[in-house]
């Protein structure tokens, strides 16, 4: 497994442990979690190639987690950590012998569809609207390319943004930081409906995708949270169920844009001024 070391990939390589797989976890990063002792661990960067030599024996199955998720990042560092890094690792998996891969794509690649479009069939076109969903979407043709080519089965993931224990991105941070009392009021019209889904049935689907593989293998599957909320239906229901205050108003996006700008902004200046990367 690659990404071992991430959110997802923490969360997966645990509970296929559990399930008493041997698994050997692959991440540029040491793990932030104690590994089991049906977990093997190879420290080892997709951008690298001879780091990947590291990585040696017979595997059933390659579930490639490994991806840059960030979507500040400059268009060359995701062309090179998503797309690049991917063919590194195809390029790896075919001298390894390996005949089935598990690929995480992202439902991001869709870009922006109307509500009143949504659920989103995986025949959509994908319309990729920034530098991000375009490596994803390049990295998910890429590893189908190399999959035809070598004969390899492989299923596809397309998961809306992941929410669980560990979280740090999306609708998530909006909500974490409310809950630190970071954030007292709404942002924009409170109106958004994120696209959600748990890294708890992530890593469920994963794990059914390879007991079914019959079914499964050969096919793209888009996983999301059955029903959609508001930001602002999220919001309150946190304040009931973590006890904190509700929110006083609604602050125009506009501002919060304004803002947020203006911080990154002051960031930069300390950055410059001392060489130090403010955090």
């Amino acid at each position: 497994m690659t990404g071992a070391s991430g959110f997802v990939g923490s969360h997966l390589t645990n509970r296929l442990a559990e399930l008493g797989n041997e698994i050997v976890a692959v991440d540029a990063r040491p793990p932030r979690y104690a590994l089991q002792n049906e977990v093997s661990f190879i420290q080892a960067d997709i951008t690298d190639p001879e780091s990947l030599n590291l990585i040696e024996g017979e595997f059933d199955v390659v579930v490639n987690l490994s991806s840059l998720f960030k979507y500040s990042a400059s268009r060359d560092l995701l062309l090179r950590v998503n797309v690049f890094g991917a063919e590194n690792l195809m390029k790896r998996i075919e001298r390894l012998g390996v005949e089935k891969v598990v690929h995480a794509s992202s439902g991001a690649i869709y870009g922006f569809v109307p509500r009143n479009e949504q659920p989103i069939p995986e025949t959509r076109e994908p319309k990729p609207s920034n530098d991000y969903e375009l490596s994803k979407w390049l990295q998910e043709k890429l590893v189908q390319r190399y999959c035809e080519e070598l004969g390899l089965k492989s299923v596809v993931l397309r998961p809306a943004a992941i929410y669980g224990e560990g979280s740090r991105y999306g609708a998530i941070k909006t909500i974490t930081m409310y809950v630190e009392g970071k954030l007292w009021f709404i942002p924009g019209a409170g109106t958004v409906k994120p696209g959600l889904v748990s890294v708890d049935d992530v890593v469920g689907f994963i794990v059914h995708a390879l007991r079914n593989q019959g079914s499964t293998f050969g096919k793209t599957f888009n996983i999301a949270d059955d029903g959609l909320r508001t930001l602002e239906e999220l919001m309150l229901q946190v304040s009931e169920e973590a006890g904190v205050p509700r929110p006083k108003m609604k602050m125009p996006a506009s501002i919060v844009r304004f803002v947020a700008q203006g911080r990154r902004g002051q960031g930069e200046a300390i950055w410059q001024r001392t060489g130090v990367h403010a955090q």
